[in-house]
């Protein structure tokens, strides 16, 4: 017994499902031909589903359902513009993170330079007040307290350092020689400059750098 299958019943289908994990996709088969055509397969991507669906129709010469097609025509429309909605999404985060993180770093720039000017600022200071005193001691060699440190600059700094043995240096901002020693080691040290013949005043800190701020000792 032969049985005659008529184009229009014999089609290519897709048949909208949800599989065990969830997801959800199509099944396509071909339809009318149970028993003699067995092809299925499952998608969760309508484009994958299309490209199927229209392979197997120029393969096997078969029509597909027009209402089943426009049904993952739309599926694949809607993926599509939640995917570009998605990624709309994404470039606008990553388009603010850059934006916050040039924020930061110009804020980073400006605090690192508020900073230094800061620094700067101090520094003229302490050297406007050294110079203040040196010009009313000009014949002592000024050791001049900065924070844990006295220091003594330019041609103080030259004989400090020849007869101490200390490091003579270049200050970074303005080029000064400069040389010091910790505060703690005045006793060791100021010994040592009396005894090579110098006169020395010794300008102690009492708080952060202003006019009144140094009081002046004189040692001979």
């Amino acid at each position: 017994m032969t049985t005659n299958y008529s184009f229009s019943a014999v089609q290519i289908v897709a048949n909208a499902t949800e599989f065990k994990n969830g997801n959800k996709g199509f099944k396509v088969e071909v339809k009318g031909m149970e028993g003699k055509l067995n092809i299925t397969r499952s998608f969760t991507d309508p484009l994958k589903t299309m490209r199927f669906m229209f392979m197997l129709s120029k393969k096997l010469e078969l029509g597909i359902n027009k209402i089943d097609l426009a049904a993952v025509s739309v599926a694949y429309q809607k993926a599509k513009a939640e995917l570009a909605q998605a990624s709309a999404h994404v470039n606008e985060v990553a388009a603010n993170a850059q934006s916050d993180a040039q924020e930061l770093e110009k804020d980073s720039e400006a605090e690192a330079s508020d900073s230094d000017s800061s620094e700067d600022v101090t520094h003229l200071a302490y050297i406007q007040q050294f110079n203040e005193l040196k010009e009313k001691h000009p014949e002592a060699l000024l050791l001049f307290r900065c924070g844990d440190f006295y220091e003594t600059y330019e041609n103080d700094a030259q004989i400090a350092s020849e007869v101490l043995g200390i490091t003579l240096t270049l200050n970074t901002r303005d080029k000064r020689k400069m040389a010091g020693f910790p505060h703690h080691a005045l006793d060791s040290y100021l010994p040592k400059l009396i005894r090579a013949g110098h006169r020395v005043a010794i300008c102690d800190q009492l708080e952060a750098p202003k006019k009144s701020s140094k009081k002046i000792e004189k040692a001979s």
